[in-house]
């Protein structure tokens, strides 16, 4: 009943609006937080090595961008006034909500890009300690290219219903397949 109901759907929506006023057009889109509050965005889905660079600048209190490879610099844009909703308990969270790094991911459930960028952060998950690394999921669903998008993103709220962030993420993973 509750897919039937949609009663996910505003919720669903409004993370949406919130990634495209924090600048997001893409998927995956992710703003990386770092321990002193600086923000960064990164849009697509880059390399393993590429955030794990990033994410260890941040953890020394350095700046990731002098730390990033060359050849993907571009990639990672500082955003010190982005419009950012703050992470809170009502985030779906791999981590602890103080941990000293954080990504937000704007994800698409449909996008071959968001399911190829998956395997990335479950893996940037597994490198680090809670206290250090969180991932943060919220919905950004193309439904323009992807029609299944926002039910899907309807759906895995439903599953949060039933098993809470557990039920969550075994969604998110089946559904990337990961």
């Amino acid at each position: 009943s509750c897919v039937d109901n949609r009663t996910y759907k505003d919720k669903v929506q409004s993370e949406a609006a919130d990634a495209g006023a924090a600048g997001g057009q893409g998927t995956p889109y992710s703003i990386i937080i770092g321990s002193k509050g600086e923000t960064f965005t990164v849009s697509g889905a880059l390399p393993y090595e590429f955030f794990k660079t990033v994410v260890d600048a941040l953890l020394k209190g350095e700046d990731p961008s002098s730390a990033t490879s060359s050849d993907l610099k571009d990639y990672l844009v500082a955003a010190p006034d982005i419009a950012l909703k703050p992470v809170s308990k009502d985030d779906h969270i791999r981590g602890s909500l103080d941990a000293k790094v954080k990504i937000i991911e704007y994800s698409d459930l449909q996008c071959p890009f968001c399911a190829r960028h998956h395997p990335v952060m479950k893996q940037l998950e597994s490198a680090y300690s809670t206290d250090d690394f969180a991932w943060i999921y919220r919905h950004f669903p193309l439904s323009s290219i992807h029609p299944n998008a926002q039910p899907l993103a309807e759906a895995s709220e439903c599953a949060s219903e039933i098993g809470g962030n557990n039920g969550f993420w075994a969604f998110i993973d089946k559904v990337f397949g990961a």
